[in-house]
């Protein structure tokens, strides 16, 4: 993760979009959220920080949200607009967790985004 796409990703998440962020590791998620704490205040300010037993996420106030999965770890069934795949995820991915992905999407029509 770094700031530029964590700076798009809040912009979608400001316009009401539901983003999914996949890490190679659990414990790549600190990291990636510290690219979101980082950014503008005005950005984040009024967005609700979530990290409570392995459900990392925020919650902007137009409906938005950012959810923060490891790639090996379970995703609960939701819909997201789109599926950040942050660096060196893809190659940890399994059929059955692509396939998983692809159901998250298919109901908003998104895609997934490759970093």
């Amino acid at each position: 993760m770094n700031r530029y796409a964590a700076l798009g990703i809040t912009l979608d998440a400001l316009d009401g979009q539901r983003i999914l962020i996949v890490t190679p590791t659990a414990a790549a998620i600190p990291h990636a959220l510290d690219e979101f704490t980082a950014l503008p205040p005005h950005l984040i300010d009024d967005a609700r920080i979530r990290r409570a037993n392995g459900d990392t996420r925020i919650d902007f106030p137009g409906g938005g949200s950012i959810h923060f999965h490891p790639a090996q770890g379970h995703h609960r069934p939701a819909h997201y607009h789109s599926v950040f795949l942050d660096e060196h995820t893809d190659e940890r991915l399994t059929h059955t967790h692509r396939a998983n992905l692809t159901d998250h999407l298919r109901t908003t029509g998104g895609s997934i985004i490759r970093a």
